[in-house]
């Protein structure tokens, strides 16, 4: 439903569900701000240099931590917008202007403001938009470079009954933002600004956030804003725009498509196979797919193999392997498509490419936190979770090339991959299953029995070492393994 415009003159407020998470958050920037805030690195006898943050880095890494698809608001997404003075491309972040920023700024939102010498995170503590100012939660609100005499803009904040400025001020010092909402915030936009419905940038720009999510419950949504944006452009006889519009509409459509199937949404199966029809019929399949990133077929791989259509997922990882021969995410969705699919040598292959690409990646990660100051704390953290993410997938290969090797009935290397899995990860307990799983097929009882009596020493869900105990029961019994 489209609001008013007397409720959109600034930022309606966000869905319901998300008042306990911002609540908690703004506690933590009082508290923090009550307690004088940091120790300023600054103020270091070696200071160390701070690196380079983008905004959609930014955005990334929080995002991270609260990812779209899970927990109890699944539609929920991260946005990032920058002024439009700065180029910034569209996969990126929503370019806007300044003044569609003051509109979009709201509380527990982060903030990059800068005077060309200084750039600086802040979050925002209240929008007040009768008296037209803005304050902050500031980690160094002693330091914070918008106080009188401290930055190149002569701006002067203030310091009671909190550290604010005013809304011209804002607009001449600010950067860009970082919001946590959900679609809703698109529809709200779209209806504050009605002329930005027609201009096929910012409909782009707002797909591929909404695609960046990765979540394919936010995929129709996308696929609508592309499809508009492919319209627009052939219609001002911009074939190129049109073309790369479509394919990503063709990327968020099939996604769409796929999960509303799996969930029995015929409406939105319906609304999306018509976008599908439209630019397929425009542009060929061919074209649409051959335009994707070998990461965007991934995508479409990943979403046709959960469908179990297993055929399209090997179909266009084929394309994305094809693009990049160093892809490890290609090879290892597509080794996972193709023993579901009933192939466990191709998948076995695929899997054994994607171990050594993962090795390679490792390295290359634990050489760049090698470099990361012992200091930057938010840095280290950020390449370690990328790190524990590589590690994760390294055991989803293994446990991949573990099936394949037994599917080839392949007892000794199928061992060795369990034991892989087992050195990666010695105090989880799924190595030591997928262990007694080959040992069961090796028809070796005592060894099986031996992996599962370990898995369940490591098992800390009660319910699930219930059923590993049943199991090592049954091992005891009598008879044909």
């Amino acid at each position: 439903m489209v609001a008013a415009p007397s409720q959109l003159a600034y930022r309606p407020p966000r869905d319901a569900r998300l008042a306990p998470y911002l609540q908690n958050q703004a506690m933590w920037g009082v508290l923090t701000v009550l307690g004088g805030g940091l120790p300023y690195a600054g103020d270091e006898p070696n200071p160390r240099p701070l690196p380079q943050t983008t905004l959609y880095d930014f955005k990334r890494r929080v995002a991270a931590s609260a990812p779209s698809g899970q927990g109890p608001v699944p539609d929920a997404l991260y946005f990032a917008f920058y002024s439009d003075k700065y180029r910034v491309a569209p996969e990126k972040a929503i370019t806007v202007p300044a003044e569609h920023l003051w509109w979009l700024a709201a509380s527990q939102d982060t903030v990059l403001l800068s005077d060309r010498r200084t750039h600086h995170y802040t979050e925002i503590a209240e929008v007040d938009r009768e008296q037209e100012r803005i304050s902050f939660h500031d980690l160094w609100p002693d330091n914070f470079f918008l106080l009188p005499g401290r930055n190149t803009l002569g701006i002067a904040a203030r310091r009671d009954p909190g550290l604010s400025i005013s809304k011209a001020e804002f607009l001449r010092v600010v950067t860009g933002l970082v919001t946590w909402d959900t679609p809703r915030l698109v529809q709200h936009y779209f209806a504050a600004f009605r002329d930005r419905r027609g201009d096929r940038d910012a409909l782009v720009r707002f797909g591929f956030a909404l695609l960046d999510a990765e979540a394919d419950e936010l995929a129709p949504m996308a696929a609508d804003l592309f499809a508009e944006a492919a319209r627009l452009a052939a219609a001002a006889g911009s074939r190129e725009d049109a073309e790369r519009a479509a394919q990503q509409a063709y990327l968020a459509a099939t996604c769409g498509a796929y999960r509303a199937a799996s969930g029995g949404n015929r409406a939105a199966l319906a609304a999306m196979q018509a976008v599908l029809q439209t630019v397929i019929a425009a542009y060929g399949r061919p074209a649409l797919e051959a335009g994707l990133l070998p990461r965007e077929l991934a995508r479409l791989g990943n979403a046709a193999g959960h469908a179990r259509d297993f055929k399209q997922a090997r179909a266009v990882l084929d394309l994305a392997v094809a693009k990049d021969t160093a892809f490890e995410d290609g090879y290892w969705l597509r080794a996972s498509a193709a023993l579901q699919d009933g192939e466990p040598a191709g998948a076995a292959a695929d899997a054994e490419r994607a171990l050594e690409l993962n090795d390679a990646e490792l390295a290359k990660l634990a050489a760049e936190r090698a470099a990361i100051d012992p200091r930057g704390r938010w840095e280290l953290q950020w390449k370690d979770g990328q790190i524990g993410g590589r590690r994760a997938r390294r055991a989803s290969e293994l446990a991949v090339l573990l099936n394949a090797r037994l599917g080839l009935g392949d007892f000794a290397r199928a061992r060795a991959a369990a034991a892989a899995l087992v050195d990666l990860q010695p105090g989880k307990p799924l190595g030591h299953l997928k262990l007694a799983l080959v040992e069961q097929a090796a028809g070796d009882r005592a060894a099986a029995a031996a992996a599962l009596s370990t898995a369940i020493a490591v098992e800390p869900d009660a319910s699930q070492r219930a059923s590993y105990e049943k199991l090592l029961a049954e091992l005891a019994q009598p008879g044909p393994a």
